[in-house]
């Protein structure tokens, strides 16, 4: 509410384990994790910020993507997060590889009893496409990897040769998605090389 004026303090979360943390598990399937309640109003505010869910024991990753960010902003967050999260593991899990991409919203549906949910939208935690059940070559996760970083005018001769090392080592028949994913980028930094 405008009028009320009342201070709050906010616990912002960038990554829940909800093996560790299971209380914060439950406030997720509530959709109450990054909500905010003022004790004298009672006005209900939600805080817009980046958030990684690992649930160990379905072995899945969630993203929760930030309104109103533009796609690059929210990607290199994801990856930024997935890698703080690798970090803590002594053994890197193969499933970390792979994000699923929501919205705060849809966060709570990934808690139902069944295991028959929705997938909105799957990535590598590098940010691209991830290879839909084909294993990925390790020299094709680097190139892809490396890929997700390379953004800039100064950037994009690099990029161009990358994503032709990518599209030799894609199968354009067994992985459809992955092959025109590197040939829309291709074609992107092409056109971006020749304005710089």
């Amino acid at each position: 509410m405008p009028g009320c004026r009342q201070e709050v303090s906010v616990e912002i979360w960038r990554i829940v384990d909800t093996q560790e943390r299971p209380d914060l598990s439950a406030r997720i399937r509530k959709n109450e994790i990054h909500t905010v309640i003022r004790g004298n109003c009672g006005h209900k505010g939600r805080i817009n910020a980046p958030l990684l869910v690992n649930v160990p024991e379905k072995e899945a990753l969630f993203f929760v993507r930030t309104e109103k960010t533009s796609e690059v902003e929210n990607r290199n967050t994801r990856a930024m997060l997935v890698k703080k999260l690798a970090a803590s593991f002594e053994e890197i899990s193969e499933y970390l590889d792979t994000v699923e991409i929501l919205d705060q919203d849809e966060l709570p549906r990934v808690f139902r009893e069944s295991n028959e949910r929705p997938v909105q939208k799957r990535v590598s935690s590098s940010g691209k496409n991830s290879a839909a059940g084909i294993d990925m070559p390790g020299q094709l996760h680097l190139i892809l990897s490396e890929i997700s970083q390379l953004s800039q005018l100064k950037d994009m001769p690099r990029r161009v040769e990358l994503c032709r090392q990518a599209l030799m080592l894609v199968n354009r028949h067994q992985n459809p998605p992955l092959w025109a994913m590197l040939s829309g980028e291709l074609g992107n930094s092409l056109q971006q090389k020749s304005l710089g």
